[in-house]
């Protein structure tokens, strides 16, 4: 069994159907990955959705199901206060948002990578010398 930690990045993709939402799909899908993540997602989603309803790409209703639906997505979620501390030191190291490094925080507790589709986060970590605690949505099958 791989754990792996999600950002809001891989479930919108799986959401809307952005691009590699196919990998995202897979990822979801898969019996032998166990996904975890901040609480946290829930905003960043919650509000991925407050945005497509804005650009009118989704009703408010819909935005409304979308997001009780997300609690019953194949996801551990974890509380995020406790990954505070630890997320701050993380991002005075790369120089990434504490959002980002909440979910970095979370991998390093649990011994996994977050997966994600956000180049930058993505570049921060290699930079900051986490890369080892983050992993493309893209490259995540090539290297399991």
């Amino acid at each position: 069994m791989t754990t792996c930690v999600i950002d809001s990045n891989v479930v919108a993709k799986w959401l809307f159907n952005e691009p590699h939402a196919d990998i995202a799909r897979k990822l979801f899908d898969d019996e032998e990955v166990e996904l975890h993540a901040p609480a946290l997602l829930l905003l960043e989603v919650g509000n991925i959705l407050c945005k497509r309803v804005r650009w009118k790409e989704i009703t408010r209703l819909e935005a409304q199901r979308t997001q009780a639906g997300l609690l019953g997505f194949p996801i551990e979620f974890h509380d995020f206060t406790i990954l505070l501390d630890p997320a701050l030191e993380i991002s005075a190291q790369t120089g990434a948002s504490l959002y980002d490094c909440v979910y970095v925080a979370l991998a390093s507790r649990l011994d996994a990578r977050v997966v994600t589709d956000d180049q930058r986060a993505i570049r921060a970590m290699t930079a900051g010398g986490l890369s080892g605690l983050v992993v493309s949505l893209r490259e995540f099958y090539k290297d399991a």
